[in-house]
């Protein structure tokens, strides 16, 4: 898989590193929670972590980008493989893992055997600690398989291929990763998949975070209203349900607007 990951993206050959990232490197250089270190200790979970490439000004001609608030002196391609049985179970765990502690910004790819999920995340200097880095906000697409992929996972994948970013600096190379990786959310409202600029992408990710939050309590509501012996509580309810989902489709004529 992470042979074909590189083929995907279409890096330049200086940018190739192919070195493995062992779980020492981690209980080394961080402090974890319990289960932070369960997760990383369980083979089912985390069955390799591979550095696959670094994007840099020396690596590809691409210019830093340094603000008060934020750097981006490389950008890092990294993909961690776990077993189908936990799959399901501890991909966004997993993307949260290497985003929290890893302090460049990633291009990540959590894979099993035909599936894997392309996560970025936006990450700003630690107030505190200067050589820090807090992850802010994380963007991750559904499941996409490279076999048998639809052609709205092929048209994803073909525009992450290096030849079609922007690289005016790294920050803008970076956010065109995650341009795509919104685009192929949105992908499933619109009915189209098209990368669109960084700030309608801002605003499509604060749409699908209010949809996402909307679903949640739709769940929460429907778990209320099976357990709910009053009629009239019940159709409360249920109203209360119409009503998150008349908002849903409100904030989808946004996005596709």
């Amino acid at each position: 898989m992470t042979e074909q990951i590189i083929h995907i993206l279409q890096l330049p050959d200086r940018c190739l590193v192919r070195k493995k990232i062992t779980k020492a490197f981690f209980k080394r250089n961080f402090e974890m929670t319990s289960g932070e270190r369960a997760l990383l200790d369980d083979y089912a979970s985390v069955t390799a972590i591979d550095w696959l490439a670094s994007i840099s000004p020396h690596s590809a001609n691409v210019p830093a980008y340094i603000d008060a608030e934020c750097t981006y002196e490389e950008v890092q391609v990294i993909a961690l493989q776990t077993s189908v049985a936990h799959y399901d179970r501890d991909k966004l765990k997993l993307t949260d893992f290497i985003h929290k502690f890893i302090p460049y910004h990633i291009l990540l790819a959590v894979y099993c055997e035909d599936r894997l999920i392309w996560s970025s995340s936006s990450k700003r200097i630690n107030s505190n600690d200067v050589n820090k880095r807090v992850a802010e906000r994380k963007f991750v697409t559904e499941d996409t398989k490279l076999q048998y992929a639809d052609d709205t996972t092929k048209a994803f994948l073909d525009s992450l291929a290096y030849t079609g970013l922007d690289k005016t600096n790294l920050k803008i190379l970076y956010e065109s990763y995650t341009q795509r990786i919104v685009a192929l959310k949105t992908a499933g409202i619109t009915g189209a998949y098209a990368p669109r600029p960084t700030e309608r992408t801002k605003q499509d990710v604060e749409h699908l975070e209010q949809i996402d939050g909307m679903e949640r309590e739709i769940t929460q509501l429907q778990n209320q209203a099976k357990k709910e012996t009053q009629m009239n509580r019940r159709v409360e309810l249920n109203t209360e349900i119409q009503q998150r989902r008349r908002q849903i489709e409100q904030i989808k004529t946004l996005i596709t607007a």
